[in-house]
């Protein structure tokens, strides 16, 4: 299929640009989406993601189960209340104590009072996802069941020289 590029529409720094996806009109409602951070590498099959149950999948985060990330997202429907509520209150939410904050607080918590969906579906319920960090480097070597490899933070995907990142990383 033919890419379509987009300018982004604001100037919201790092992470926080993603939220752009959900502006108005920019996907056409009643697909099904599926997001992945830049940084991240596809290992085998992801096909089940696009079978995800609900209206809003997110990666359960790698430190905290209890918490959510926006590394790994899908969606079905309209969410652009997400993109207006970011327009409105970027100065609080982009922002927090004078320090940038995370973006997937603002979509989980958002998700919850513009939607009413809580908990959001969890990614891993549908493909094995492993943490660059959390898992490969300490364990020396990829889960012969990953689908997905989040890379958070430093070495990024394309410093690593390793059989398997050449294979995957194109």
């Amino acid at each position: 299929p033919a890419i379509r590029w987009e300018k982004l529409q604001t100037e919201w720094p790092a992470w926080w640009a993603k939220l752009e996806m959900f502006r108005p009109g920019l996907i056409p409602v009643g697909h099904t989406v599926l997001y992945f951070d830049l940084d991240t590498v596809l290992v085998s099959d992801i096909s089940r993601l696009a079978e995800f149950e609900g209206q809003f999948m997110m990666l359960v985060a790698f430190r905290n189960p209890m918490e959510f990330a926006s590394g790994v997202m899908g969606w079905r429907g309209d969410f652009s209340k997400l993109y207006a509520r970011c327009l409105i209150e970027q100065d609080s939410c982009i922002y927090y104590g004078g320090k940038l904050a995370w973006d997937q607080v603002f979509i989980k918590n958002n998700i919850f009072t513009q939607y009413r969906i809580s908990p959001p579906t969890r990614v891993q319920d549908y493909v094995d996802v492993c943490s660059f960090k959390h898992h490969i480097q300490r364990n020396g070597g990829v889960p012969e069941d990953a689908a997905v490899i989040c890379f958070h933070g430093k070495p990024r995907p394309h410093e690593l020289e390793t059989a398997w990142m050449e294979e995957h990383w194109k």
